[in-house]
């Protein structure tokens, strides 16, 4: 039998360790509850439509009331209506422009009557944005000192007749303007401050969009772009999966003014169906924290309804409806009105900062302890260095580097000490327990290894609490790791060993069994079953690492799509399928066994695979644009559904496999096996 021994994790070792840790975990907690407050402070959703798409819809009747469909559309749930800026060759093509006429190195530029205020605004325009000579010639007549693909793109500003039927409407105008070569600090100022001036009115002005392949000032004066938009009060919608030139950029300067968009394009939406894109838009403001969701109509009507009007009302109804009924337990709710950024930064302070990395460099110490086995002035050192490290990294106000170092740091570790550290529970080989039991403790330990990674979730979410986080210009930068470490760490633990000694082994006999079982292993003789299970291995665990994140490597089947839906449908939010099917059940199996002297050969591989429950619930928490509640009620969920799934799994397979007439020679062969006779505890005690 194995000696009881204390605690690996015993209150009464490495107390400095305990007390750097719940340190941190307080502070954790604190800058956790300042995200949880900010992203409860921003659930106003604006929906945006296209106003060349209400034109169109406009076209449809008779009378062409533009004024009408708006109102339509404002009933449905249309708080905005985008403007795109014009531009001279936008004129041409709308007939407001007579087709240019050369006269030498100059080109005179003739204007159709009925469109009053034109001339003026490309005059100004003009003048504003080139060095051009432009000279007005008669009533209707520019002449311009330069052939016309020389300045034809130029952007003209928004036209004020679209702008004024959409205020009339009692709708907000989202500007979307358009960068242009040669821009100066000046043009940036007084475009932004015209811009305002035409668009707002007292019920405000919609996000600022940029159109076109970059935003104004790309590149060099991004800086006063952002200065500018800070002056004027405007907000900037940064279009989530959109390509477009100094968007990262304007959106670190410009992050207090900053909104995040999701927007379907128009190709994609003419092969779309409407409920997939009413779900795309929900599930966007619902789960990750977009706040302008950008509408593109159905502008050819949709198969189950002729009439194009009606039938877009009535998809933008669906969206409202999706949005107000989108409730998540503990959150408040989604409403629509124009979209605000985050109006204070959750980003904890200085002293918050480095109490938290101590709290990561202490788990990390215990992490190394548990391997090494290092103690006395070894440890000591080791963990001197260690939290000077830690606060190195925290100190640095001005970016997030030094954080998110910290923060891989603590995703990797805190699931790995769960696993490795907690005692596993073993059965009296003379005592056989009820099931009742045997769930009973087995859950147990699963709760507390599960804590282990609740700690590390608590310090990664604060300690990239801030706003730059929330509207993803940073980002969690170790995701995929997060996945793979713990689970090779699990795995090496107790396959070399590790397991099977004491809290107070050394340095040395940590090495000598590490040694020993490579020794033994490299003696045998390779099996091809074996050679097969490793490669199956191996492929499981790069698919797992390839379908992770929100544009995975691997394709989802049309099964499985089916399956999110349902679980979509019946849960309060989904739960991810690593955890819930297959990490959780295996650990609490592992964990049942290990209580009930049962298949023993099955608990090493199952508390590995177990370690992708726990990794897998540790990375939920590292999309940072996704809301807390989100998370914590997926990551619940997902917990919950894991034991329940484990536990009947483990009953059945005690059905299906009976314990043999010898149950207690039987029991005696385990925990003593050189993998799981680790500090272990009686579960007859």
């Amino acid at each position: 039998m194995i000696p009881h021994e204390t605690h690996l994790l015993s209150k009464n070792n490495f107390p400095i360790l305990w007390l750097l840790i719940l340190f941190g975990l307080a502070a954790g907690l604190i800058s956790f509850t300042h995200r949880y407050g900010a992203e409860a402070r921003n659930r106003r959703v604006e929906l945006v439509i296209d106003y060349a798409d209400a034109q169109l819809l406009a076209n449809t009747t008779p009378q062409r009331a533009m004024d009408e469909t708006l109102r339509q559309l404002r009933q449905a749930g249309i708080t905005t209506v985008a403007v795109t800026e014009d531009t001279l060759g936008t004129l041409l093509s709308n007939g407001v422009l007579l087709p240019p006429r050369r006269d030498g190195n100059t080109t005179i530029l003739t204007f159709a009557p009925g469109f009053p205020g034109q001339l003026p605004r490309v005059l100004k325009n003009l003048q504003e944005k080139t060095r051009l000579a432009v000279t007005q010639e008669g009533q209707n007549t520019l002449r311009v000192n330069a052939p016309w693909p020389q300045f034809n793109s130029t952007p003209i500003g928004l036209d004020d007749e679209a702008v004024k039927a959409v205020q009339r409407n009692h709708l907000l105008v989202a500007p979307r303007l358009l960068n242009f070569t040669g821009v100066t600090r000046d043009n940036i100022a007084w475009e932004l401050a015209q811009t305002k001036a035409q668009c707002e009115t007292a019920q405000g002005i919609g996000p600022l969009i940029f159109s076109g392949a970059a935003v104004l000032g790309n590149r060099a004066l991004i800086p006063v772009t952002a200065d500018e938009m800070a002056r004027d009060g405007l907000t900037y919608g940064s279009v989530e999966f959109a390509k477009t030139f100094g968007d990262d950029d304007l959106s670190r300067r410009a992050a207090a003014q900053t909104v995040r968009v999701h927007s379907i394009g128009n190709d994609e939406m003419g092969a779309m169906d409407e409920p997939t894109a009413i779900e795309r838009f929900v599930r966007a403001a619902r789960e990750r924290n977009i706040r302008v969701c950008y509408v593109r109509l159905f502008t050819n009507g949709l198969r189950d309804n002729g009439d194009v009007i009606q039938a877009n009302t009535a998809f933008v109804g669906k969206i409202r409806d999706g949005l107000e009924e989108a409730r998540v337990a503990f959150a408040p709710p989604l409403t629509l009105g124009q979209a605000h950024p985050y109006d204070k930064d959750p980003k904890p302070g200085l002293a918050l900062r480095v109490l938290m990395a101590w709290g990561v460099m202490a788990g990390l110490a215990l992490l190394g302890r548990v391997f090494t086995g290092l103690d006395g002035k070894a440890f000591g050192g080791a963990l001197l260095i260690a939290l000077l490290l830690g606060a190195a990294l925290a100190i640095p106000g001005t970016g997030a580097k030094g954080r998110e170092i910290l923060a891989l740091i603590a995703a990797c570790v805190f699931p790995t000490l769960g696993l490795c550290c907690f005692t596993l529970p073993a059965a009296s080989p003379n005592v056989s327990l009820p099931l009742k039991t045997i769930l009973g403790r087995a859950f147990g330990g699963y709760a507390r290894m599960s804590l282990a990674t609740l700690a590390g979730i608590v310090l990664v979410v604060g300690l990239l609490s801030g706003r730059l986080f929330l509207i993803k210009v940073d980002e969690f930068f170790g995701v995929k790791l997060v996945l793979v470490t713990p689970v090779v760490l699990v795995a090496a633990y107790y396959a070399l060993g590790l397991a099977t000694l004491g809290s107070n082994a050394g340095w040395g006999a940590r090495r000598d069994r590490v040694l020993e079982t490579v020794r033994s292993v490299a003696s045998q003789p390779l099996l091809v079953g074996q050679i097969v299970i490793g490669l199956v291995a191996l492929v499981a665990l790069a698919l797992f690492v390839a379908r992770s994140g929100n544009d995975p490597g691997v394709g989802v089947s049309a099964t499985e799509l089916k399956t999110r839906a349902l679980l979509d449908k019946y849960l309060f939010v989904r739960p991810r399928t690593k955890e819930f099917l297959l990490g959780h059940p295996a650990l609490f199996f592992a964990l049942a066994a290990a209580c009930g002297g049962r298949f023993p050969r099955a608990i090493l591989p199952l508390l590995v695979i177990g370690a992708v429950g726990q990794s897998s619930l540790m990375d939920t928490f590292c999309h940072l644009h996704t809301p807390l509640f989100i998370s914590l009620l997926r990551g619940l969920i997902g917990w919950v559904l894991g034991a329940l799934i484990g536990a009947a799994v483990f009953a059945l397979a005690l059905r299906v496999s009976p314990p043999a007439p010898s149950s207690g020679a039987a029991r005696e062969e385990w925990p003593p096996s050189p993998v799981l006779s680790g500090p272990v505890r009686n579960a007859s005690e």
